[in-house]
């Protein structure tokens, strides 16, 4: 390498092989070179304390992140999707949307349920029994809350 040539400046791509099979190498390069880092997908912030700002800062609110989907995701049914969920809500809806939510979800409520997330739970984890590596996210994280939920509302699996 030219020793007179800066290095290519990161940029935050999680949809590249090598980004799903190591990402803390570009986490570790965006938090020292670009901590509050502009991508293609919208903002990427590293630091702790830059997240903790940002979420408490009402100007940012759930309009910023929709734009953002929206510049990548057009305005198709991927878009649609993901814009409806209640964290892309900025009150009053999301404070609305919430409340109705909060009910189901009472300590006590969660608690009456866990034996049967155990269950849950311990079906899908049976589900990978004998595999050597698992991926974590996709056999139990994302299923096990949707699951529930359906449980909740009285859909069953087929």
């Amino acid at each position: 390498m030219d020793p007179n040539l800066a290095p290519s400046p990161p940029i935050f791509d999680p949809f590249t092989a090598e980004f799903q099979a190591d990402p803390f190498p570009l986490l570790r390069r965006l938090r020292e070179e670009d901590p509050i880092h502009r991508s293609p997908l919208g903002w990427v912030l590293t630091r702790y304390n830059d997240v903790v700002a940002a979420l408490r800062n009402q100007s940012l609110g759930a309009a910023f992140d929709r734009e953002a989907g929206r510049a990548h995701l057009g305005d198709g049914a991927a878009f649609a999707y993901v814009s409806r969920r209640i964290h892309n809500f900025d009150p009053p809806d999301h404070t609305r949307l919430r409340s109705l939510v909060t009910k189901a979800f009472t300590v006590r409520r969660v608690e009456a349920l866990r034996p049967h997330i155990q269950a849950i739970a311990d079906i899908l984890l049976d589900r990978t029994n004998g595999a050597r590596t698992i991926d974590v996210l996709a056999a139990l994280a994302h299923p096990l809350p949707s699951l529930v939920i359906c449980e909740m509302l009285g859909v069953r699996e087929n």
